[in-house]
């Protein structure tokens, strides 16, 4: 979908193994060439550039929302397995949390919604009141227990923020999400700071984030779409 300064935003695993891409607009049949100007694998992200004045002609980019919070309804806007009719679907967001990204394995945050997400759904746009609020990018989503810590360790505070025994943080309101996301928000090569409590004593540790180093398809339970 098309955001402000005529770029279109889709997935990573959309253009990932890309020998050229083409893109036309809902209801023409012209296809035009898109280059691929940034790719973020950790968040599955991906912007594209068209240089083509007719492409943008009345072309408006959508704006972006904040989080939705629980139990709001979204619409899912995309073409589930092709075709050239669009399709809307509506859900109500029941989760918000950190997840393994499938295409990555990275944890990031995710929102889940009931609203039927199908292969071709990916890179399109999740909206909230008129603003995009999320992309859609996989289905069947499982999640697994974070290595960063030894077995008997309890992880107190990350960046000062204090740690639940269930490894959980302050997002908003009455809402918590797990500590991965305040590491998932922080740039590659920025420090962050750990207090962990290890065989009765307290540690403190600084740890520079690393970029994904590598991308896996063995994709278990979950669906890239």
């Amino acid at each position: 979908f098309v955001i402000s300064r005529n770029k279109i935003l889709t997935n990573a695993h959309v253009v990932s193994d890309h020998t050229f891409v083409q893109v036309r607009k809902h209801g023409s049949p012209t296809k035009y060439k898109a280059k691929v100007e940034a790719v973020g694998h950790d968040c599955d992200l991906a912007i594209l550039v068209i240089n083509s004045k007719k492409f943008w002609e009345d072309m408006k980019p959508l704006d972006l929302g904040n989080v939705p919070s629980l139990y709001e309804n979204v619409f899912v806007v995309g073409y589930p397995r092709g075709g050239d009719n669009i399709s809307i679907t509506k859900g109500v967001v029941y989760r918000v949390e950190v997840t393994n990204y499938a295409h990555s394995r990275a944890k990031l945050m995710t929102i889940q919604i009931d609203a039927a997400i199908n292969p071709g759904n990916s890179g399109g746009p999740v909206f909230r009141e008129n603003k995009v609020v999320g992309v859609a990018f996989q289905g069947l989503l499982s999640s697994e227990n974070t290595g960063l810590l030894k077995k008997d360790d309890v992880l107190l505070s990350v960046d000062g923020s204090s740690i639940g025994n269930d490894a959980t943080v302050n997002f908003r309101k009455k809402e918590r999400i797990n500590f991965n996301h305040l590491v998932s928000m922080k740039k590659p090569g920025e420090a962050v700071s750990l207090r962990v409590l290890r065989e009765g004593k307290h540690h403190d540790f600084a740890i520079i984030t690393k970029p994904v180093s590598s991308i896996c398809f063995a994709y278990r339970n979950e669906e890239i779409v």
